[in-house]
């Protein structure tokens, strides 16, 4: 499972398009953007670090990123540090 934490393909807003979310990257899909890229293109839903639930339709960058995926994110980082 790869977790990729920079590039806005990776991240997508919630639909109250008030938080962006960090996702992590299925251990069957080829990388997170081409995961969030089919689940755009098929309307299929994402699980966010934090657990919330979602399509992707809208674009990250205009939205503050979910306090709540950072720590998951930040805690995700620290297990693979200390392995």
């Amino acid at each position: 499972m790869s977790t990729l934490l920079a590039d806005a393909p990776v991240i997508a807003p919630v639909d109250d398009d008030t938080f962006t979310h960090m996702l992590n990257c299925p251990d069957d899909k080829e990388s997170t953007e081409a995961w969030i890229t089919e689940a755009r293109v098929f309307g299929l839903t994402v699980t966010a670090l934090c657990g919330y639930q979602w399509v992707p339709t809208r674009d990250p960058i205009k939205y503050p990123i979910c306090q709540a995926c950072v720590e998951a994110a930040n805690i995700i980082v620290a297990e693979v540090n200390a392995a």
